[in-house]
């Protein structure tokens, strides 16, 4: 009995030894998967910053109809939509279509300004233009994750203002004792 209880506890030790060292490496993966997420974090964010930098004298043009037949039809026509919507005359160095070409759809315009100021000129213009209705929006070119980091953004604003609405004080003018211009009603009563 003795020896068995003597090996049951060699083996508990060595299970405990091993559960040590499992714990320890476990905390050691845990520590490199954390660096790791960091590391893509902070590429993916460069990343975005680099794809931005090169798309930033781009404008992206929605709601134009596919008629052209060449790269300097829909160049010249992207001229004119912008110079109908803003008044500005401005000179794209290249425009495309972005995505896979649909019977029933128009697919945005992508067009390359030449300089940063001409793409902060119309967007300027068309905000100051803008009315409702049924025409074409134009908008700054993005990459994926910085369209996602805005309406992430946009998303927390909306959520806040909610928020803010439904906690804010509702006065209603019941009578003077809620009226905060009139005097108290116990000092109309004395008078």
């Amino acid at each position: 009995m003795k020896t068995y209880l003597t090996e049951f506890n060699s083996r508990l030790i060595r299970v405990e030894d091993q559960t040590k060292t499992n714990t320890d490496e476990v905390t050691t993966l845990k520590h490199e998967l954390t660096t790791c997420h960091d590391r893509i974090n902070s590429m993916s964010k460069t990343q975005n910053l680099i794809e931005d930098e090169l798309r930033r004298t781009n404008l992206i043009i929605f709601g134009i109809p596919e008629k052209e037949k060449s790269e300097a039809e829909r160049t010249h026509m992207a001229e004119q939509y912008i110079t109908q919507a803003t008044g500005l005359k401005v000179k794209i160095d290249t425009s495309t279509r972005r995505g896979q070409e649909k019977n029933d759809a128009n697919r945005p315009i992508v067009a390359r300004l030449l300089s940063l100021n001409d793409r902060d000129r119309v967007l300027d213009a068309y905000k100051l233009h803008t009315t409702p209705g049924n025409r074409p929006t134009i908008k700054p070119d993005l990459c994926l994750g910085t369209r996602q980091f805005l309406h992430y953004r946009w998303e927390e604003k909306q959520k806040a203002q909610r928020t803010q609405r439904s906690h804010a004080p509702r006065h209603r003018n019941t009578g003077p004792e809620t009226d905060f211009l009139s005097p108290p009603h116990s000092q109309t009563q004395q008078k």
